[in-house]
């Protein structure tokens, strides 16, 4: 059975193989497998007694080792999701050999190999509070680049900016999972150091919704540098 590294989703001829580094921490998993009845072309099952032999057998795999059935969806803890082709989720690194013998062993599935995605570890809203400030410097640092502009009517959506600038800063949490919305901790505190360089007048605002980096000559006009912003975040001040 194949584990491949499949992070930056690279061809399966420059994969490496993926091997457990003992850390403790979780996976984004994918099991690719093949199911007894079920037409790929077609997308369907020809018989409802293969379907429903299938997730059965899914279910009471999954649950066999303590993990939740599920979409993913807010969820903050382990979890796979069943399709016929698929089996995937965010599971402990130390069961993912095991789940794939189990699948593999199973009566309705074969596992034809599996792909092993990003780590998450569970990091405490503390903790994580303080991995977020200590960065707080590069992440005004990055928002002000985005924000960039030479023009004094254009403007950038501060959703868009805070959506762009999380997906650089976050780390995967297994307990906070940045969900579709965007509406995770990562968000959350970015958005705020938005609105405290808006009150600081280290950007402009426009409706509270579009935001843009001062140009040079208002910097100059309002006494603003970027670069000593940065220099005294790093220092806390």
């Amino acid at each position: 059975m194949k584990y491949y590294n499949a992070i930056g989703n690279r061809a399966y001829s420059q994969r490496e193989e993926w091997v457990d580094n003992g850390n403790g921490n979780y996976c984004n998993v994918y099991f690719r497998i093949d199911t007894i009845g079920f037409e790929c072309v077609n997308g369907c099952f020809d018989k409802e007694d293969d379907r429903k032999a299938f997730y059965e057998e899914a279910t009471k795999i999954i649950s066999k080792f303590g993990i939740k059935e599920s979409s993913g969806f807010r969820q903050n803890n382990e979890y796979l999701y069943a399709h016929p082709q698929n089996i995937s989720g965010i599971v402990a690194k130390s069961k993912i050999k095991a789940v794939a013998e189990a699948i593999d062993n199973s009566d309705t599935m074969s596992v034809r190999w599996v792909d092993v995605y990003e780590e998450y570890a569970f990091i405490s809203d503390d903790d994580y509070k303080k991995i977020l400030d200590s960065k707080r410097a590069e992440i005004i640092r990055c928002i002000i680049e985005n924000c960039r502009t030479k023009r004094t009517n254009l403007y950038h959506s501060s959703f868009s900016v805070a959506v762009d600038v999380q997906e650089r800063f976050k780390e995967n949490r297994i307990n906070d999972i940045e969900n579709i919305n965007k509406h995770g901790m990562t968000y959350k505190y970015i958005v705020g150091v938005i609105k405290w360089l808006v009150e600081k007048n280290y950007l402009v605002t426009a409706k509270d919704e579009y935001i843009r980096s001062l140009n040079k000559t208002e910097q100059k006009k309002n006494r603003i540098n970027y670069e000593k912003l940065y220099d005294s975040i790093k220092k806390g001040a």
